[in-house]
């Protein structure tokens, strides 16, 4: 819910009216950042899952001259739900909190 509410207002501020293709990019961000020794083939390249967001992001911008700011907003919001989830409870300073977590009463 904490990562939707930055997507959502940056959706309508940006006038953004599907978010199918950035929950599929932060899902492409999230197998990546997960499966770190995955390779994906695109055509005959193989591409590393950690990079395989960034190369769709390229293939985006410069082969099919595509808007990339769905594909920048879906790496933004995937790399702030990875941090919250995964890297900063693992922090000393956090004391394994995680704020993503679903609450006890729910």
């Amino acid at each position: 819910m904490v990562v939707l509410v930055p997507l959502y207002l940056s959706a309508v501020a940006l006038r953004i009216y599907s978010l199918y293709n950035i929950y599929t990019f932060v899902m492409f961000y999230m197998i990546g950042k997960r499966n770190r020794n995955m390779i994906f083939f695109i055509n005959i390249v193989p591409v590393r899952a950690p990079y395989f967001a960034w190369y769709i992001l390229f293939l985006n911008w410069v082969v099919r001259k595509l808007d990339i700011t769905e594909n920048i907003i879906a790496i933004v919001v995937g790399h702030t739900f990875y941090y919250f989830t995964k890297v900063h409870p693992e922090l000393p300073f956090s004391n394994g909190i995680n704020y993503l977590d679903t609450p006890d009463f729910l």
